[in-house]
C-alpha cells in the first residue's frame, strides 16, 4: 500500500512538471509571435524544451499502458536523445525538409535531457519523505 501512494504523489510531482514546462514552451512560442528574442533563446530555447516535452509524454503514455509504477531507464532516455539529435540534426536536414543541421542544438537537447533527469530526481525526492 504504501508503494502504490509513493507513486500516484511522484505521479503528481512529475505532472506537475510536466505542465510548467509545457506551459513554459507554449508561452515562449507565443510571445516569439511579437518580440524578438535574443539569438540564444530565439533558436534554442525550443531545442531545449523539446526532450522534457516528448519524454514526458512517452512516459505518461507508458504509464497508461503498463501502469503507474512505469519510469523511463536510462537506456530509454539515451535512445531518446540519440533518436531526436539523429533525425532533427542529420535526416532531416538532409532530406531537406527547410531545416538546418546546427551542432549546438544537440547541446540544447542534451541540457534539455539533463533537466528532465534532473525533475525526475527532484519528484523522486520530494516523494520519499
Amino acid at each position: 500500500m504504501a508503494s502504490g501512494s509513493y507513486s500516484r504523489l511522484n505521479f503528481h510531482v512529475h505532472a506537475i512538471w510536466f505542465n510548467a514546462i509545457l506551459a513554459a514552451y507554449l508561452l515562449f512560442k507565443l510571445l516569439s509571435a511579437f518580440w524578438v528574442f535574443p539569438s540564444i533563446v530565439q533558436f534554442y530555447l525550443a531545442d531545449f524544451f523539446a526532450l522534457p516535452i516528448i519524454l514526458g509524454i512517452s512516459e505518461d503514455a507508458m504509464r497508461f499502458l503498463y501502469g503507474i509504477h512505469f519510469r523511463l531507464n536510462r537506456r530509454m532516455l539515451m535512445l531518446s536523445f540519440l533518436y531526436a539529435a539523429l533525425m532533427f540534426e542529420w535526416v532531416f536536414p538532409y532530406l531537406g525538409y527547410e531545416m538546418v543541421s546546427d551542432p549546438w542544438d544537440v547541446a540544447a537537447y542534451a541540457v534539455g535531457l539533463l533537466f528532465f533527469v534532473s525533475t525526475k530526481k527532484t519528484a523522486s525526492k520530494k516523494t520519499v519523505s
